[in-house]
Parts: C-alpha cells; sequence; structure tokens
C-alpha cells in the first residue's frame, strides 16, 4: 500500500470512514472528442489494437506508403483545432463574479505572456493579493481554487460543479471551506 493510501485511510478512520458522501451532483453535458480511428488491421497489430482502447493517444494508426492514411490525417487536424481552441480561449472578465468565486489575476498581461512565461501565472499580481486579503475567509481547513490555466474551456464547464462538490464534500467530513 502506498504511503498516500495509507494517510487517506488514517484521515478516514479518524474523521469516521462511515459517515455517508453526499450525492454526486449531475455534471454539465461534455462534448464528445473526435471518433477515434484504429488501424484497419487490428489482428496484425494485436498490441498497438489494444493500447488504443486505453488511451486517447494515437496508436497503431497505420499509413500509406510513408504517409498517414488521410482520415488519421484529418482527425488529427480535427483534435489539433480542438485543442488551440481550447488553448486560446480565456475567460471572460466577469466569470468568477457571475459565478459567485472571488476575481484574482495573476502577475501576467495577456494570455499571450502566460504562454511564454507560464512562472508568471503562478503568482498572484499585487492588487489581486490585497483583494484575498480582505474578501478571503482566513483560518480554514480547505481553500478551493478554480484556475483556467490552459483551458479555460474547462473551467468554464466544470469549474463551478467541481468546486460545489469538493466543498459539499470537505463540509460533509466537517471541514471549513474558505471562501
Amino acid at each position: 500500500m502506498s504511503r498516500t493510501r495509507q494517510l487517506m485511510t488514517i484521515l478516514r478512520d479518524a474523521l469516521g470512514s462511515s459517515d455517508p458522501l453526499p450525492p454526486v451532483p449531475a455534471m454539465p453535458p461534455i462534448p464528445a472528442p473526435p471518433a477515434r480511428v484504429y488501424s484497419p488491421r487490428p489482428d496484425r497489430q494485436p498490441f498497438a489494437a489494444e493500447a488504443a482502447r486505453h488511451t486517447t493517444a494515437l496508436v497503431g494508426i497505420g499509413h500509406v506508403g510513408t504517409r498517414y492514411a488521410t482520415d488519421v490525417v484529418l482527425q488529427f487536424q480535427a483534435e489539433l483545432a480542438i485543442t488551440k481552441t481550447a488553448v486560446n480561449m480565456e475567460l471572460p472578465p466577469d466569470w468568477a463574479e457571475a459565478n459567485d468565486f472571488v476575481p484574482l489575476v495573476t502577475r501576467v498581461t495577456s494570455h499571450r505572456e502566460f504562454l511564454l512565461r507560464p512562472d508568471l501565472g503562478r503568482r498572484l499580481s499585487e492588487d489581486s493579493l490585497a483583494v484575498l486579503r480582505s474578501r478571503c475567509t482566513k483560518n480554514v481547513d480547505v481553500q478551493i481554487v478554480v484556475a483556467d490555466g490552459l483551458s479555460a474551456v474547462a473551467c468554464m464547464q466544470t469549474g463551478k460543479v467541481l468546486h460545489d462538490a469538493v466543498a459539499k464534500a470537505c463540509v460533509a467530513r466537517g471541514l471549513s471551506v474558505g471562501t
């Protein structure tokens, strides 16, 4: 048993592992990724076929001569377009307040700067530090942070639901949750 599992077992025992957890809230619908293209002859590549069932990576995709098959190239281009859209999208400025979060920003001045200098995205701006100190609850057991990072799409689709589910589970365990 790993050290993490041992610690979680001890924590659950200390907090009462028989306590019922709150029901899992319904998640908003998430669009399905483009259909996967697998090798047209999985019987000739059993390892690739098996690996492809357990990952979203392009494994055992086949080829025609020295190039990939057309359907694989089209699939890759579609996935690349989805990825670029997700990375280039930014959260609307009022998203945090509309979802009852305290809006904070990092030291980056633009999305482009964040992509070039992700280290600046790990530090809050001075104004945000002041907001944090004045508006957020202090001395809590759990402080949940919802950040967009490289996927504003994921944050907008599941950020609020995930936050509420984690907060509810913490409260059910007797933990205090911050602002």
